[in-house]
């Protein structure tokens, strides 16, 4: 099989080399200024009066290629170590302007300008900053600035963005690709620089215009610094621990475009815990990565088959990353040591892809859990091909070593093919398969025995600027069989239906009908089929609206007739499975949000012997003193083990990337009690960084 999915991509990489895609004709012009300049927002420096600036936007949405509502000029210039994107927008309304004073990264439905930089000039890889008219930053998690003003014709926005945090090739002569947009968010536009067209989202860098005249510029070879020194005070019923922490995260640009990442003792008091769910099957949940060591730069890693899972280094000491991309190369190299009771495993990741063509790629990755007597070593190629806009291919081959464990049937298989545009058919094909002899502590594969063939089609039609603006209808064939044994698993089909509202109410439904196998633990705690095929009823409904500044909400109902499991997931019975959840949030004022989240879950076997109901609900209330101190409380409980908790956190940003917080941490299990808990940690902590 491995070799029937590697042949098909090289026959569609000949055809490929004569599909290429047109480029796009447009051109900004960056003039050097010697001029000291002063990031405010006002625009009133006088060397504006020598730049040209570019006004040609076009809309994205709600009528694709119309011309703006307003007006927006972009000029764009730079000095000796930082590169500017001035925006004037105009608007004549400016009292309806939407704007919050939130954290970074942290407001939504606001109007908001962007500015995307590949500054590899590969279509693939780009940077994005954007601020929204209080001045509030989001994107990258590097060091730039901004500023922004409402004025009376609309509002201002200037980027001062260093050279130092960006990656872009060693040469005199730079040539970039950006572009630039800008969100009115109370007429539900989105304009672009370039004429951005709806079936082009998925090769978005592919759409950028060029970036020209910058030259002699440095980058690289810069060192951040993040020293850090804490307080935690800990309280549990096993006792107290006192203890003073510090460590140090480091970032050194070797060049311009290749940086190290090392961390010293990391501590993450400052990220939120994670959400509280219910465990209704034998395969592990996948968590999201908050930590930002990890997070930052993952994108480096991603492959189809998830070889590397950073949750599974929940205790380092001590960890370093390398990661850039020259001449076509993407590097992502990662080594980290995890603190764990016993053997103290090392984790590993090196993955590397190369550029072909156009918007293509190939890739290799490994990744390992090396401890004493024992370790995990995964290897995989992987490819993703695309022509034509709208047609791709793409697919991934993978084998998983384990000491003591046998090397046959071990291996993971994908291939998928796709046809996707935004009005008419989208066609697609994806097969995977996944070997029962396949084990990955180091990453996330938790379904085995399985090879599984999907083939689904979508009509889609579309109505400009309209009440109902795109209907999407789908069905898909689902077929799934074991490897080891043979046995069909899966025999269902899906019909849904897609709502996109001009008012931003969005409507989704859709219903499965077939047959299911479970997979159930055996006495060794392995995955297995069961002897049991059920017939299946799958129904979803989703209703979400986020078409107003002050409010938005979502509300999902699923329901599952075919089997549940008992307790130990050592069997099923046929039953029924119920789940409802609905989310809100309030904009108080600017400054203060309020976000609440519930949902419940039911479901009972047949015979009435198997009967669970449980209720999770959570909010959290930010609120943002200023643009420096930002403060939240993030609540959660759970009716059916009463546990319940809290995470409270005040932070101060004295300067760009530095912090000094104050977290608590309160947790209880089986009693709702929230000024004695079960489990309380206090923790007082300074970050400073030093960029030299």
């Amino acid at each position: 099989m491995a070799g029937k999915i590697i042949w098909i991509p090289l026959i569609l990489l000949c055809m490929s080399s004569v599909c290429l895609f047109p480029g796009e004709n447009n051109v900004i012009n960056a003039q050097f200024i010697k001029e000291k300049i002063k990031i405010d927002g006002n625009l009133d420096d006088t060397f504006y009066k020598t730049l040209r600036p570019v006004d040609n936007f076009y809309q994205f949405h709600p009528k694709n290629g119309a011309k703006p509502t307003f007006k927006t000029r972009v000029y764009t210039f730079y000095d000796r170590r930082n590169i500017y994107f001035s925006f004037q927008c105009f608007d004549d309304e400016p009292k309806k302007i939407a704007a919050d004073i939130t954290p970074f990264g942290g407001y939504v439905n606001n109007d908001e300008v962007t500015v995307y930089i590949d500054s590899y000039l590969d279509k693939q890889t780009y940077k994005r900053f954007s601020v929204n008219p209080k001045g509030v930053k989001s994107g990258e998690p590097t060091v730039w600035d901004a500023a922004a003003v409402i004025t009376p014709n609309g509002w201002n926005a200037e980027f001062k963005i260093p050279f130092k945090s960006l990656r872009f090739p060693v040469s005199p002569v730079q040539h970039w690709a950006v572009n630039m947009k800008r969100i009115i968010f109370r007429l539900n536009e989105t304009c672009y620089w370039t004429n951005v067209k709806r079936d082009r989202l998925n090769v978005f860098a592919d759409t950028f215009g060029k970036l020209e005249g910058i030259q002699n510029i440095k980058g690289g070879k810069n060192i951040e610094m993040f020293p850090y020194a804490g307080y935690r005070n800990s309280y549990s019923d096993d006792g107290k621990d006192n203890k003073f922490a510090y460590g140090m995260d480091l970032k050194y640009g070797i060049t311009s475009n290749l940086t190290l990442d090392l961390t010293s003792s990391p501590d993450y008091s400052e990220v939120e815990s994670d959400p509280f769910f219910y465990q209704l099957t034998p395969r592990e949940v996948n968590l999201q990565e908050n930590r930002p060591f990890y997070y930052e730069g993952a994108d480096y890693f991603d492959t189809s088959f998830q070889l590397f899972y950073s949750r599974r280094i929940n205790n380092p000491s001590f960890a370093v990353k390398l990661t850039g991309k020259e001449k076509g190369f993407s590097l992502g190299s990662l080594f980290a040591k995890n603190n764990r009771e016993g053997n103290n495993p090392y984790h590993g990741v090196f993955r590397l892809k190369k550029d072909i063509l156009k918007l293509s790629y190939i890739g290799i990755i490994y990744s390992s859990i090396e401890e004493k007597g024992n370790w995990n070593r995964n290897a995989g190629i992987d490819f993703d091909f695309r022509f034509r806009d709208i047609y791709s291919i793409s697919g991934m081959v993978a084998f998983s070593y384990n000491k003591g464990l046998p090397n046959s049937l071990n291996g993971m298989y994908s291939l998928h093919l796709m046809r996707e545009v935004d009005k008419g058919l989208t066609l697609g094909f994806m097969y995977n398969r996944i070997d029962p002899n396949v084990y990955v502590p180091a990453g996330y594969i938790t379904k085995l025995d399985f090879q599984r063939w999907v083939a689904m089609g979508e009509y889609s039609l579309r109505w400009e600027g309209k009440w109902l603006e795109k209907l999407a209808l789908g069905l898909w064939k689902n077929y799934e069989t074991a490897v080891k044994d043979h046995l069909m698993t899966e025999d269902t089909y899906v019909a849904t239906v897609d709502l996109f509202f001009k008012n931003q109410f969005l409507f989704y439904a859709s219903c499965m009908l077939g047959n299911i196998r479970p997979q159930v633990l055996d006495k060794t705690d392995e995955l297995v089929w069961e002897d049991k095929l059920y017939p299946m009823v799958t129904t979803v409904a989703r209703l979400s609206y986020n078409g107003s500044r002050l409010v938005e909400f979502g509300i999902s109902a699923v329901t599952y007739r075919d089997f549940i499991y008992n307790e130990d997931f050592t069997g099923t019975k046929k039953g029924k499975t119920s789940k409802f959840s609905l989310w809100a949030n309030f904009k108080i004022s600017p400054q203060l949000q309020l976000n609440v989240s519930g949902g419940r879950t039911v479901y009972k076997s047949k015979d009435n012997s198997i009967r669970f109901k449980g209720e999770l609900f959570s909010s959290s209330l930010n609120y943002q003193l200023g643009k420096k101190i930002s403060s939240f409380i993030n609540f959660q409980y759970d009716s059916y083990l009463k546990r319940f908790q809290y995470d409270f956190l005040i932070g101060y940003e004295p300067a760009n990337m530095s912090k000094i917080y104050l977290s608590i941490k309160n947790y209880s299990t089986h009693r709702f009690r929230l000024f004695s808990p079960d489990v309380r940690s206090v923790t007082f902590k300074i970050s400073y960084l030093i960029r030299l």
